[in-house]
């Protein structure tokens, strides 16, 4: 009896594809190409349980007994582990991240946009395709599938990230928000995700350790990845964006200059400090180390750089005396 055949999953199928170059893990030709179940369950999916190759060496797979050996799983498995090895050793470019949008990545591979764009067209996943479309920067194909996908009445979750794509997060119904945060309680993953698609980032922050510091049974794995998540997304820069809005509306110059140097924006830093020079030296709030700091960045702001080196200078005068004394006191 013929065993029952399920489609791969097209993130599953595009991520091994990527991964093997689009290239045979046996005989090393590239396309047409066709992902090879090594246990021979079709049902099962597990990337470590795929392999990408050609018609031929598939067909290989399938010869069993005779004077012929075909391809058995110990040898499809060391082709493939070798070969992703030396795939992954000559890729100079980063792998596509389909959340950032090229602007903000140097470069991205046509090969796997293309395939992932056939993948998703064939299934008619056109969430997957407006975040596709959003990530190679092609506003207008992503405005078009953003419709279609909200046609196809996406989830509340959904929908925010969607409108956000578009910078168009108001039109989402405010009724469909707190629905969805509704339906997620319980999941502090995925509460925090939606408080961030909202721009609630201290919340989103909030949610996440909390969640965290609640679950005595995860793993250490799951507390690392999540973290890393946490690293890896937009709620820290939205903190600090919030963080340099306040320090603004309070006129507080200090932390305003150190949100700017921790999301990096350095034009606006150094405008900002050499609009406030002279209100600088005469600000008795600030301390003398904060100001030696405010002095080195309107150094390097003027592109002064020996005056820069002397500030430096300063400020590591200030820095030493205060650690003598800190010791001594």
């Amino acid at each position: 009896m013929a065993k029952a055949r399920t489609a791969v999953p097209a993130a599953t199928a595009a991520r091994v594809l990527f991964e093997s170059d689009r290239t045979c893990c046996v005989c090393r030709k590239a396309g047409p190409v066709q992902i090879h179940h090594i246990d021979e369950y079709p049902t099962n999916h597990d990337p470590q349980n795929l392999a990408v190759l050609c018609f031929d060496c598939h067909e290989e797979t399938q010869r069993k007994g005779g004077f012929a050996r075909g391809l058995d799983r110990a040898q499809v498995l060391l082709y493939r582990d070798n070969w992703l090895q030396t795939v992954a050793a000559s890729r100079s470019t980063s792998e596509l991240d389909i959340e950032t949008p090229v602007s903000g990545r140097n470069t991205f591979d046509a090969q796997l946009v293309t395939s992932l764009v056939e993948i998703n067209r064939a299934v008619g996943n056109w969430v997957g395709l407006a975040f596709l479309y959003h990530a190679i920067g092609n506003v207008e194909l992503r405005d078009e599938v953003v419709e279609q996908a909200v046609e196809s009445d996406p989830s509340g979750s959904t929908l925010v990230r969607l409108r956000r794509l578009q910078g168009r997060i108001d039109e989402v119904p405010e009724k469909e928000i707190e629905a969805e945060l509704d339906r997620a309680q319980g999941d502090y993953r995925m509460v925090s995700r939606l408080l961030q698609d909202l721009g609630r980032y201290r919340e989103a922050t909030d949610t996440l350790l909390r969640g965290l510091a609640a679950r005595s049974d995860v793993s250490d794995f799951h507390v690392a990845f999540t973290l890393k998540r946490l690293l890896d997304s937009d709620l820290i820069e939205g903190l600090f964006v919030r963080a340099l809005q306040e320090a603004a509306d309070a006129d507080d110059l200090w932390w305003q200059v150190r949100a700017l140097q921790e999301l990096g924006w350095t034009s606006e830093l150094h405008a900002l400090v050499l609009s406030h020079e002279k209100e600088i030296e005469a600000d008795d709030d600030l301390w003398p180390s904060q100001k030696a700091t405010l002095r080195v960045i309107a150094a390097r702001a003027r592109g002064d750089g020996d005056a820069a080196r002397e500030a430096i200078k300063d400020e590591e005068r200030i820095m030493a005396r205060a650690q003598v004394e800190h010791k001594e006191g």
